[in-house]
């Protein structure tokens, strides 16, 4: 049985992007642009008063230590299911999330990273309006795989048109 093909309207493909408020904005305003790791993982680190490193230290292996090893990410994550998006949305980011859990594990060192309690802390910490950022795709562009098709926060910037914001309630 072949799946089922994505939703096309007026030629495209809908994806989504889950994200902070800011950072829709953000997009909006200016593209997309790359995850500064350091940034990210220094204020949070110097909000619960721990070390850049042993927030590092903590979430190995992780999204968190890979994107930092680069200098940053520069993959977009875009879904194809809005609920996926959604979720992304509401923690703020895989970076943020992980260094969120890895505090928590810090001041609670009887847990594990793994534990779902640095879940359930790290949501109770994100203080963002959760947003999406809906960007229209040609469908060609999808199932072709073509060279064309933007790959890189350049080329995605480069496209202004394909984005819309929409705010998550709660």
């Amino acid at each position: 049985m072949k799946p089922p093909e994505p939703p096309v309207n007026d030629g495209c493909i809908r994806l989504y992007h889950g994200t902070t408020d800011e950072a829709a904005s953000s997009i909006m305003e200016n593209g997309f642009e790359p995850l500064h790791v350091d940034e990210l993982v220094g204020a949070v680190a110097r909000r619960y008063d721990v070390s850049t490193d042993d927030i590092l230290r903590t979430a190995t292996p992780s999204f968190l230590v890979d994107a930092r090893r680069v200098d940053g990410d520069d993959r977009i994550s875009l879904h194809h299911k809005i609920i996926m998006a959604e979720f992304w949305a509401r923690i703020g980011g895989e970076a943020r999330w992980e260094a969120l859990r890895s505090v928590y594990v810090l001041h609670h060192p009887e847990v594990d990273y793994g534990d779902p309690a640095t879940w359930e802390w790290a949501e109770a910490e994100v203080s963002h309006v959760p947003t999406v950022v809906l960007i229209d795709v040609p469908y060609e562009e999808m199932r072709n795989r073509n060279p064309s098709m933007p790959s890189s926060l350049a080329e995605w910037n480069a496209l202004p048109e394909l984005f819309e914001v929409m705010e998550l309630c709660g």
